[in-house]
């Protein structure tokens, strides 16, 4: 698999550019990603957040959908590839939670992530790397499996930005017609 590249003067472009794929979760309105302050894996961090992020950690940023009790968290992390000016990512996650209002917590429905550069062995690297969905609310040990979105594809899934935004709107759409209709009253 190809390993998916950007010059770090880009990165507030692609902040931008997750936020535009972002938008089928709420509604067609945009959504603020920003690159995170301190160095995550002597890297950087893009977020998603409905704003007022503080000092708060990037994985707890969280925004709102569309629908009423369902709140997301995206992320991707970014890290210098060898001594140049270029950055490397090694993950993207969207999580879709759920606000259990009687238990007052958020529970997680569904994860949709890649780590393109995941080099763990086993036989279930291939469906790791490429963007892979979890069934959180499934009963165990069904959330621990990777379901791959990109079955066939795989090799081209970070061949460029530009392949990879396609993957990601697609993934988007397909939580956004798919999953949140199933939790609006």
């Amino acid at each position: 698999m190809p390993d998916l590249t950007i010059r770090a003067t880009d990165l507030h472009a692609r902040a931008r550019a997750a936020g535009h794929i972002l938008r089928p979760l709420c509604g067609n309105r945009e959504v603020p990603c920003t690159v995170y302050g301190p160095p995550v894996r002597r890297g950087k961090a893009i977020a998603a957040h409905s704003g007022g992020v503080g000092e708060s950690y990037f994985k707890a940023w969280l925004f709102a959908s569309c629908v009423r009790d369902i709140v997301c968290r995206y992320h991707e992390i970014w890290v210098p590839r060898d001594n140049s000016a270029s950055l490397l990512l090694t993950q993207s996650y969207l999580t879709i939670l759920w606000q259990n209002r009687a238990k007052r917590e958020l529970e997680q429905v569904v994860c949709v992530h890649c780590e393109p550069c995941n080099d763990g062995g086993g036989a279930s690297i291939v469906y790791r790397r490429g963007p892979h969905l979890h069934v959180a609310k499934a009963d165990q040990p069904l959330p621990r499996a990777h379901f791959l979105l990109t079955l066939g594809s795989e090799d081209t899934s970070f061949s460029s930005l530009a392949a990879f935004n396609s993957i990601l709107g697609k993934v988007v759409a397909l939580v956004s017609a798919e999953v949140l209709p199933q939790y609006q009253p």
